[in-house]
């Protein structure tokens, strides 16, 4: 965990914001969003296991670092919560929605890269065939490069790069290729959702998994898939910043989310202190 700041923790007019990362990542891929929300709002950034020097789990797998997340907010008291998520993030969140959701005013999916209206078990498949043959490192520093535009800043593609690299493979080796087959429990987790969600999207990627940026205008089939599940759903696309975009374009971020959360509707306790 990187920071949390503040709030009682049982205090239910106190949300808390909760701000997961993807593969690889880690607490510091949220200081932006830290640095300008946490005025306003309690925020808490995790470090998932297997990642930031953390153990990793006995399973590499979606289930078992929500578990871990489920654990860290379960000591944050009843305060309501908001999910933030980024890319393996996004998974992360969804998977934690059954168990946190009587807690859960909204969730904030960023830059996730689904495999919805494409085939997941050729996915999985092309990923654990490509890393036999080539290894992990190989196979990884092309894919995390991809995620870059060329307006993007080569000293943070760099670092994003070599972090990359450097978790453990076998850990990475498991999670990835479960983090795509898990998609297909998606449509029954969704068919539960009953919060407001917002995507923020800039990038996609195909079967092979290769990266690609979104025009203006368009929206991933996902995106669709999830709106017609949950129609108070939000679709924000933030075109020309790569995967990172909370980083990238941390200004725009940074007020989507401000500007989610403002609009959630007021909880039981908000609502009778305002009357």
């Amino acid at each position: 965990m990187s920071r949390d700041d503040g709030g009682e923790p049982d205090d239910p007019n106190s949300q808390l914001l909760v701000f997961v990362h993807g593969f690889s990542g880690d607490s510091s891929d949220w200081n932006a969003q830290l640095a300008f929300l946490s005025p306003s709002f309690d925020t808490h950034a995790v470090d998932l296991p297997g990642h930031a020097g953390r153990p990793a789990p006995a399973v590499a797998s979606v289930a078992s670092l929500a578990d871990s997340l489920c654990d860290a907010v379960e000591s944050s008291g009843k305060r309501p919560l908001v999910l933030i998520g980024h890319s393996l993030g996004c998974r992360v969140i969804l998977e934690a929605y059954a168990r946190l959701r009587g807690r859960l005013r909204g969730m904030v999916l960023i830059d996730d890269h689904s495999m919805a209206g494409k085939d997941i078990v050729r996915a999985a498949d092309h990923f654990e065939s490509v890393c036999a043959a080539i290894g992990f490192a190989a196979m990884i520093e092309p894919a995390f490069a991809g995620m870059f535009g060329p307006g993007s800043d080569p000293a943070l593609r760099d670092r994003i790069v070599a972090r990359a690299k450097s978790i453990d493979p076998a850990f990475a080796a498991a999670l990835i290729p479960d983090g795509i087959r898990w998609e297909a429990q998606v449509p029954g987790i969704l068919a539960t959702v009953d919060v407001p969600m917002l995507i923020i999207q800039c990038t996609n990627l195909d079967e092979k998994l290769n990266w690609y940026f979104l025009a203006p205008g368009s929206k991933p089939d996902w995106v669709r898939q999830i709106e017609a599940q949950v129609p108070t759903t939000r679709f924000a696309l933030v075109a020309g910043a790569g995967h990172f975009v909370q980083i990238e374009a941390a200004d725009r971020v940074n007020r989507l989310i401000e500007d989610f959360v403002g609009s959630l509707p007021a909880t039981r306790a908000e609502q009778g202190s305002a009357g």
